[in-house]
């Protein structure tokens, strides 16, 4: 289950050690929004690396499709 924190740019700044650290102990996902419509995404490094992998094993269509018909043999 992804587990998702949103905090005020001014919360994060107030401690960002603390945020930080919960978000590379706990593998979660940490929204800072600045303003209604802005923000950044502050991801773990293991998290990252994760979605790099799957953008890479799916960027060549054959090797999607073959990811794709593993998964449906499964």
């Amino acid at each position: 289950m992804a587990i998702e924190l949103i905090v005020t740019h001014t919360e994060f700044i107030s401690n960002p050690k603390k945020h930080l650290d919960e978000v590379e102990k706990n593998n979660e996902t940490l929204i800072i929004k600045s303003s209604k419509d802005k923000g950044v995404v502050m991801l773990s490094l293991n998290k990252y690396n994760s979605i790099m992998e799957t953008v890479h094993l799916t960027s060549c269509r054959a090797n999607a499709d073959w990811l794709y018909e593993s998964i449906v043999q499964m």
